[in-house]
C-alpha cells in the first residue's frame, strides 16, 4: 500500500492549491472567535497578539475610584491577572461588599474564576474592588 500524499511538493503547488498564503490571514483564521472580556466587549485573539496591556500600577496612581474600576473592568482576565500580579505589594485602598474602606499593602494573590483575588489587610478582594492605588509595589 502506498502512503498518500496529503500536502502539496512544493510551493508553487501550494499555491496552485491554495493560493497565495498571507501570514496574517492564516493566524486570522486558525484564531478562535472574538470572546467577551470582563468589560462586556470582544477581544479577537488574532488583533491582539504581541500587544501586552499598557495599563501598568503607576498609570493607575492617582486616578478616581470609578476611572479606575472602568480601566480595570475593559481589561480581560488574562490583563487582569497580569495586572494584579504587578500590583503585589502595593499600597492601595480597597472597598469591601459592604462598605467599609481599607488601606493597606496587596498580598497573597490567587486566581478564582480566571480571576485574581488579593488580600489586603486579612480579608479578601477583586480588583473592581480597589478604590485607589496610593504607591506602586516598586516606588
Amino acid at each position: 500500500m502506498t502512503p498518500t500524499l496529503i500536502a502539496p511538493v512544493s510551493a508553487a503547488a501550494a499555491t496552485v492549491a491554495h493560493g497565495a498564503l498571507n501570514p496574517t490571514s492564516l493566524v486570522s483564521s486558525l484564531a478562535p472567535a472574538p470572546t467577551p472580556t470582563a468589560g462586556g466587549s470582544t477581544a479577537n485573539f488574532a488583533s491582539t497578539l504581541g500587544r501586552a496591556t499598557t495599563v501598568t500600577p503607576s498609570s493607575l496612581v492617582g486616578m478616581n475610584a470609578t476611572n479606575l474600576r472602568k480601566t480595570i473592568a475593559s481589561l480581560n482576565s488574562d490583563q487582569q491577572t497580569a495586572l494584579a500580579q504587578q500590583l503585589v505589594g502595593a499600597d492601595v485602598r480597597v472597598q469591601g461588599a459592604t462598605g467599609q474602606i481599607a488601606n493597606g499593602t496587596l498580598n497573597k494573590l490567587r486566581i478564582e474564576n480566571g480571576f485574581p483575588v488579593f488580600s489586603v489587610a486579612g480579608q479578601d478582594y477583586s480588583l473592581g474592588q480597589l478604590v485607589a492605588i496610593n504607591k506602586p509595589a516598586y516606588a
